[in-house]
C-alpha cells in the first residue's frame, strides 16, 4: 500500500503490505478532449437519480449514467495543487501512476449509495458461514449503520456473488466520483472543504485520540496491539467523528453517492498497474495487488483526491486493516 495514502495505516501488521494491479477495464481512447460527455437514456431505460433496492441485502442503489471523462491527473495540475495546499512535496512521487490524463468511456451503471455496512454483511454471513472480518467484534467499528472494515478483496469478492454484484471497475469508481465534471475532489475543487462533506483525518480525531488510537487484534495464531497516531490532518477540518462514521452521513456528491471519499478505501475489481503511455514505474505493478480507491477515515489529504490510486494483496484488509471496505455495482439480472 503506497506509504502517504493513510495517515493511519492501521498496520499491515506483520504481513507487510502491497502490491499492484491491472489497468481499468473501461475503453481508453486518447488523452485530449471533454472532460465529460452525458450519454442520454433512451425511453425507459434508468434516469440519473433513479434509486432501486437490492432485494438480497436491503442495500439502496443508484443510477450512474454513462459518459465519457478525462481519467486520472497531469504533472502540471498536481504541481499546482501541491503549490496551493503547501502539501509535502514528497507526497507527489505517489501521484506519478496517476499520469497520463487519459480519456475514458464508461457505461451507465447502478452503483450502491453507499459502503457495504456491517448489517448488510451480517446478513451474508448469515446466509453463506462466510468467515468472519477480523474487526466484527470491536465496539469501536460495528455499530449496524457502519461500514464493514477488516475486509480482504476476496471477502468483497464473496459478498458480491451472494448479493448479484460485482466490484466496479477502477474508471467506473473514478468517473462516479468525480460526479460529471473535472473535479479534484468528490465535494469540489476548494481544499480545504469548507462545509462538512466527509469522514477525513481531521481536528476531531486529534482531539479525540491525542496520543494515538490504541488496537488489539487477534490473528489466531497471536495478538498484535499497535498504536495508531493521526499524524497528517485535514487543516481547520472537523467532521466529528474520530473512526468511521455510520454511512450516509454526509452529503451525497452529484451522483447521488455517499462516502465516496473517506471513511473506507474501497476495492475495485481491477489489478494495479500503470496507466496506457504511462512512464511510471513501480514493484507494485502487476498482478500483486487489487486497486483500492478513495481515503479513508484517517486518510491524507492527497489521498482524497479523485483520481488518487492505492493497492493491496487481494488478502489485505484481513491482516488487520481497519480502513478498508467496499460498495458493490449490481449485475444485469442481479439486484434490482
Amino acid at each position: 500500500m503506497k506509504a502517504t495514502s493513510y495517515a493511519v495505516l492501521f498496520l499491515a501488521l506483520s504481513l507487510g503490505a502491497v502490491t499492484g494491479c491491472r489497468r481499468e477495464s473501461a475503453s481508453t481512447t486518447g488523452s485530449k478532449g471533454r472532460n465529460t460527455a452525458k450519454v442520454e437514456p433512451a425511453d425507459g431505460a434508468p434516469k440519473p437519480g433513479d434509486k432501486r433496492i437490492n432485494p438480497t441485502d436491503g442495500a439502496e442503489m443508484v443510477f450512474v449514467p454513462g459518459g465519457e471523462f478525462q481519467m486520472g491527473s497531469d504533472p502540471k495540475e498536481i504541481d499546482e495543487l501541491w503549490a496551493k495546499t503547501g502539501w509535502d512535496a514528497d507526497w507527489k512521487e505517489f501521484a506519478a501512476d496517476e499520469s497520463p490524463k487519459h480519456r475514458v468511456t464508461v457505461e451507465g451503471f447502478w452503483m450502491y449509495a453507499t459502503e457495504v455496512t456491517n448489517d448488510q454483511y451480517g446478513k451474508f454471513l448469515k446466509a453463506t458461514g462466510h468467515r468472519e472480518p477480523l474487526f466484527w467484534k470491536d465496539d469501536h467499528f460495528n455499530d449496524p449503520k457502519q461500514p464493514v472494515v477488516g475486509v480482504s478483496w476476496d471477502d468483497a469478492q464473496a459478498y458480491c456473488k451472494w448479493a448479484g454484484a460485482r466490484l466496479p471497475t477502477e474508471a467506473e469508481w473514478e468517473y462516479a466520483a468525480r460526479g460529471g465534471d473535472d473535479r479534484i475532489f468528490p465535494w469540489g475543487d476548494e481544499y480545504p472543504p469548507k462545509t462538512k462533506c466527509g469522514n477525513f483525518a481531521d481536528e476531531f480525531a486529534k482531539r479525540q485520540f491525542p496520543d494515538g488510537f490504541n488496537i488489539k487484534i487477534d490473528l489466531g495464531d497471536r495478538v498484535v496491539e499497535a498504536t495508531v497516531k493521526f499524524t497528517f490532518i485535514v487543516p481547520g477540518y472537523d467532521d466529528g467523528y474520530g473512526l468511521t462514521a455510520p454511512v450516509g452521513s454526509f452529503p451525497a456528491n452529484p451522483f447521488g453517492l455517499f462516502d465516496i471519499e473517506g471513511n473506507v478505501c474501497e476495492w475495485c475489481a481491477d489489478w494495479y498497474d500503470k496507466y496506457p503511455g504511462s512512464t511510471a514505474t513501480s514493484d507494485l505493478f502487476g498482478q500483486k495487488g487489487r486497486v483500492l480507491r478513495g481515503g479513508s477515515f484517517g486518510g491524507n489529504a492527497d489521498g482524497l483526491r479523485c483520481a488518487n490510486r492505492n493497492s493491496d494483496p487481494p488478502g489485505g484488509g484481513s491482516d488487520g486493516d481497519g480502513g478498508l471496505g467496499f460498495r458493490c455495482v449490481p449485475l444485469p439480472g442481479g439486484g434490482p
